[in-house]
């Protein structure tokens, strides 16, 4: 028989791409059709080049060339039972016939007509110009004797050699090309996923905060991913901002949960016994009081410091009509509200000394070293220095001044009247220049207080004097000692020496953050530059994460 007569009943034995018997016969895994193991790996080979010069993060897949439904490497399967039937169907003649009088079995007859003598061939060298064909076995004669090219061999073969050796150095290039543009699309995806971070996403905020201290390092070598996080400035005294406010934001959702959680005891208090006592009721209703103006306070707060958005370094200057005159405000009324908020949680939320100055020294604490350790990494990443030994502290960011001025005066008023606080303030505006000179930079931004007059501050401590005098002349007069513990001098020097004591526990404290950043930032930037650099974590930058952390836990247990 003919090998073309056995062409239609052994049709099924031929490979859907090449039209060649299969040897090892495999299918896609989606419909019936088979094909060489080999041509099907190659489809999907296709597949992995494609992916490769394209996105990292894409699947490879490829399409059945019959059912073209999409399929990978590892779909594919392999048919035993037609593989069995290609090992016991009958032989066929070579193609070749009847030059070649050779028969076959079916999974043989591919490798024989590879290396068949009677298969047509071409010249070695055909691209050169011989038109020379004829069978294989001829083609070794040919190109010894009757090829004319040949006795140019030596030259022809140095030409294909160094086509051998452009063609690798090619392959090498293309697979170069192919890293390279695999890396940018992963480096383009981390632009992206570091663009859409916002700033304004607690989610995105509370883990550059994580990775600015636990991760410096890997803040350092990946921070593009964080730019809108530091990219100026405004961005790094944003973050500085935020961090600043949030202690006291905290503070105010734990008295509004405070409140309603004693709320709720009371009303299953007269639920139980049907009846409360006065002392319950006037409790309850001061708690109450004390929560709706603190979120009042709080709330007021945040709307201000989103209306007033145009820089994060300063507050605007807003114009008043009447008096002509343009003044931040903004930055004065969040004071008065910081102040009033701890005030007002300390009066009526803690009924003993100790957790009301436990809470204020936890606030304190996540107000001041925390933030400026981030705003200083912010600024080592982009290079500007911050300076240790010579910062105002003012500058580092809007939410500075009315902060600390709100915590320091708040601890006055717990702890001496008012009028001892007014002195105090007074005694501090009067001997500002001086306390510069002997403790260095170490009263902060006073907000409003700044713009009393001297001659106010004059007349105000030359009227609480004269109160004194006549508190001491009623002391000589009477010789008692009740007048005597009248007088508000000595608490009033007292309240004076406890602000500055004050004033320079909150530098010394924003001046910590500053150092542990910096140096945080200097050991991640040398452990960058050296060829040792193995860990992606600082040990310095965790502890002060967890501290940060089991502070802002104790201000909402507290």
């Amino acid at each position: 028989e003919e090998h073309e007569q056995d062409d239609d009943g052994l049709a099924k034995f031929k490979c859907l791409i090449c039209s060649e018997f299969m040897k090892d016969p495999v299918g896609c895994g989606k419909c019936s059709s088979r094909f060489c193991n080999h041509c099907l790996q190659r489809v999907a080979g296709g597949a992995d080049n494609r992916q490769n010069r394209g996105s990292a993060t894409a699947t490879a897949t490829a399409k059945c060339p019959t059912c073209r439904v999409e399929f990978t490497a590892a779909d594919i399967v392999r048919d035993d039972e037609l593989r069995q039937q290609i090992r016991d169907a009958p032989v066929v003649k070579c193609r070749y016939h009847p030059a070649c009088d050779g028969k076959f079995q079916l999974h043989e007859i591919s490798q024989h007509e590879k290396t068949c003598p009677e298969a047509p061939c071409k010249c070695r060298y055909a691209s050169y110009g011989c038109t020379w064909q004829g069978p294989r076995g001829e083609v070794a004669s040919h190109e010894t004797d009757g090829c004319i090219h040949s006795k140019v061999s030596p030259i022809i073969e140095q030409v294909r050699r160094m086509n051998a050796e452009y063609g690798s150095r090619m392959e090498i290039l293309h697979q170069q090309v192919s890293g390279t543009m695999r890396m940018q699309a992963v480096q383009r995806q981390n632009f992206q996923r570091g663009q859409s971070k916002c700033m304004y996403n607690l989610f995105d905020f509370f883990e550059y905060c994580h990775i600015a201290t636990c991760c410096t390092p890997y803040l350092f070598k990946y921070r593009d991913q964080w730019v809108a996080f530091h990219q100026s400035r405004e961005s790094c005294a944003s973050v500085l901002n935020t961090l600043m406010l949030l202690p006291t934001m905290l503070v105010c959702l734990q008295v509004s949960a405070g409140s309603f959680r004693d709320f709720m005891s009371v009303i299953t208090k007269y639920d139980l016994t049907g009846e409360l006592s006065d002392s319950d009721i006037i409790i309850t209703a001061e708690n109450i009081l004390a929560a709706i103006l603190v979120f009042m306070f709080g709330f007021a707060t945040l709307v201000l410091a989103m209306a007033d958005s145009a820089s994060s370094m300063k507050y605007m200057d807003i114009p008043l009509a009447k008096i002509n005159v343009k003044y931040p405000i903004v930055r004065d009324f969040t004071a008065v509200a910081v102040m009033l908020i701890h005030h007002r949680t300390w009066l009526f939320g803690t009924n003993a000394w100790f957790p009301s100055i436990t809470q204020w020294f936890l606030v304190t604490l996540a107000s001041t070293f925390f933030p400026s350790l981030i705003l200083t990494v912010s600024n080592a990443i982009n290079g500007i220095p911050v300076s240790v030994t010579q910062v105002n502290i003012n500058v580092l960011g809007r939410a500075v001044a009315p902060i600390l001025l709100g915590l320091k005066y708040a601890h006055l008023g717990l702890n001496f009247e008012m009028a001892s606080c007014l002195d105090a303030a007074c005694l501090m505006l009067a001997t500002k220049k001086v306390l510069d000179k002997i403790y260095g930079d170490t009263v902060s931004d006073d907000c409003f207080l700044d713009l009393i007059p001297p001659t106010c501050l004059y007349v105000y401590m030359g009227a609480r004097l004269s109160v004194f005098a006549l508190h001491a002349k009623t002391v000589l007069t009477s010789n008692g000692e009740e007048a005597f513990n009248d007088m508000m001098l000595d608490d009033s020097l007292l309240a004076y020496w406890i602000l500055i004591l004050l004033n320079v526990l909150l530098k010394k404290l924003v001046v910590l953050g500053i150092i542990l950043g910096k140096k945080m930032s200097e050991k991640s930037q040398s452990a960058l530059r050296s060829e040792g650099f193995r860990h992606d974590y600082d040990m310095i930058g965790m502890v002060a994460f967890g501290t940060w952390s089991c502070l802002m836990i104790g201000i909402a247990c507290i």
